[in-house]
């Protein structure tokens, strides 16, 4: 058995880092490679309006259905790793740490990213 690192927890005691979740890691992975597909099969999707960089001139039903499937299974997924990761984060760091971090690493981005792609958006900047 690995030796554990301490990190700090609830109220400064030290507890044991608990071990990585491979599994979770793989199916992560597996995941982020499905989105290589799901952007290949993009431009194939039948629809009136581009909704991609580029619109193919022969469109596929299979494509398209591959997408969409693939589409939901990954976000399904992404948020359900998401949540288990929140969820241990929040029980072995408590409350306030759990906040702080998250504002940490999920606001400040949003606040410092949010008005630049905003601006570029309405800008129209290609």
């Amino acid at each position: 058995m690995r030796p554990f690192t301490e990190l700090p927890g609830r109220n400064g005691v030290n507890s044991p880092a608990p071990e990585r979740l491979h599994a979770l890691d793989t199916v992560r992975g597996l995941a982020l490679l499905l989105g290589i597909v799901l952007h290949a099969t993009m431009s194939f999707v039948p629809t009136a309006h581009r909704f991609w960089i580029i619109q193919d001139t022969h469109p596929s039903i299979t494509l398209a259905a591959s997408f969409f499937v693939i589409h939901v299974f990954r976000m399904t997924t992404f948020f359900l790793i998401a949540g288990f990761f929140a969820h241990m984060s929040f029980h072995r760091r408590g409350l306030r740490d759990f906040i702080k971090d998250r504002l940490r690493r999920i606001a400040v981005p949003l606040l410092v990213g949010w008005p630049i792609l905003f601006a570029a958006t309405v800008l129209d900047v290609t």
